[in-house]
């Protein structure tokens, strides 16, 4: 008996993949630390395979979840792309005012010795609001994105890649 099974994003060239191993089973439990597990074993296979190795990760999250995932003793993440800075980076120059970036970077949680924050400036895809308040996210919206056809499921504002949108940030 098959499974039908959505594969994530892999990347641009990759039209096709194989599951080699089931993790997990339909109706298996999911402890509340075996994500955190996982990172700190993978991490731990990194770095003794090659001592240069990084992992970053993609945790579009809340501030008080974001600490979680460098692991209470820096034994997770090696960085994170941090969303809460490019949202508030936005806000700052729709707004012409360094506050709301400043702001942000003082409430950001203190990071372990090995750990940091990978700072971009949008991507390629999209510009992902989603953690402004609503007030913010229509400064945004009116600085960079006025016409609803820019605006990307309420929340956002369509990426470069995307056609047909002739003003972007």
């Amino acid at each position: 008996m098959s499974t039908d099974v959505l594969m994530p994003q892999m990347g641009e060239s990759v039209t096709e993949g194989t599951i080699v191993r089931w993790i997990k089973h339909v109706g298996d439990n999911v402890d509340k630390d075996e994500p955190q597990q996982w990172l700190r074993s993978l991490r731990a296979f990194a770095n003794r395979r090659r001592g240069d190795a990084m992992l970053l990760g993609e945790v579009n999250l809340g501030l008080n979840e974001l600490a979680s995932y460098f692991g209470e003793h820096g034994d997770e993440l090696h960085m994170q792309l941090s969303f809460l800075i490019n949202e508030h980076l936005w806000l700052a120059l729709a707004r012409e005012q360094a506050e709301p970036l400043e702001t942000v970077i003082r409430e950001l949680p203190a990071v372990p010795p090995d750990s940091g924050w990978a700072v971009f400036l949008r991507n390629h895809d999209e510009l992902t609001l989603d953690k402004l308040t609503v007030p913010q996210r229509n400064d945004v919206f009116a600085a960079f994105g006025p016409d609803e056809g820019m605006q990307l499921y309420g929340h956002g504002l369509y990426g470069s890649d995307d056609p047909g949108h002739s003003r972007r940030p």
